[in-house]
């Protein structure tokens, strides 16, 4: 049974995730529309009332609000709960598999920007240039803290990915070249944000992060192809953002592809 010191540490993880997502849905929202991500306040979608700080305590404001707007009236877009539900689970998921560490913060840190580039292409089918240089950032950050002694030393030991600077140099390449290639054949395959995407997480990430990212990207963007060509909703030469795919292929590699590598090679071996 859980102590309440151990509630109270989960409660205050979960929070620290629900924030640092909340803020990556209200950056997306604000950069979709060119306001200052940074210095402006956050708005109703539909009125612009801009929000009291209680309002905008994650998944508690909503609650509070009986999603509603308490100037207008219109509905809270279930995307804004759904972001915070995400990052408090991202922050419960990043503890257990790293630890209190500085890991699971770059990781965090790192996922919470995946979800701002995630949504801002849903909204504009365009990715910031300045997503790639804050994942560039994390990225030395993160190659820093593993290399001159800050990393959890078990963390570190246990990590199958291997993240060294070949991995990482080799993830910058093995996913954006093939997708630079093949966009320089069939133009539009895919979008200059996007290919510029998978070589910064694959920096982050390593070449077997990026690699499988990408597989389960590719797997789920073509389901939804298929759906939407199916359902008549998209003709074969339209274009859908594909960030989404991506960033929800690096949400399952982070913390199951360790397993589902393993998984497949056991697989090869048999």
């Amino acid at each position: 049974m859980l102590k309440m010191t151990e509630i109270i540490l989960l409660l205050f993880i979960w929070l620290t995730g629900a924030c640092v997502f909340s803020f990556a849905d209200a950056a997306a929202w604000r950069m979709s529309r060119g306001m200052d991500f940074i210095k402006d306040r956050s708005r109703c979608d539909s009125c612009g009332h801009v929000l009291a700080f209680w309002e905008t305590i994650p998944v508690v404001g909503w609650i509070l609000c009986r999603g509603k707007c308490r100037c207008c009236g219109r509905p809270v877009s279930l995307r804004h709960m759904a972001a915070e539900l995400i990052g408090g689970g991202a922050a419960l998921l990043c503890a257990d598999r790293m630890g209190i560490s500085l890991e699971s913060v770059w990781m965090l840190a790192f996922l919470g920007i995946l979800m701002t580039a995630a949504l801002v292409d849903l909204d504009t089918m365009e990715i910031p240039e300045g997503i790639h240089c804050v994942i560039l950032v994390l990225t030395a950050l993160s190659f820093l803290s593993r290399y001159i002694g800050l990393g959890n030393p078990e963390i570190l030991a246990a990590d199958s990915f291997e993240l060294s600077l070949l991995s990482r140099a080799a993830g910058a390449l093995c996913v954006s070249v093939p997708m630079l290639l093949l966009t320089a054949a069939v133009p539009g395959a895919f979008g200059g944000g996007d290919i510029k995407l998978s070589a910064v997480c694959g920096l982050f990430l390593g070449w077997k992060g990026i690699l499988m990212s990408m597989i389960f990207a590719v797997l789920s963007a073509g389901a939804w192809g298929g759906i939407l060509l199916a359902g008549r909703k998209a003709g074969r030469k339209d274009h859908f953002a594909f960030a989404p795919f991506l960033c929800a292929g690096i949400f399952v590699s982070v913390f199951w592809g360790v397993e589902i590598w393993n998984w497949y090679k056991g697989i090869l071996m048999i």
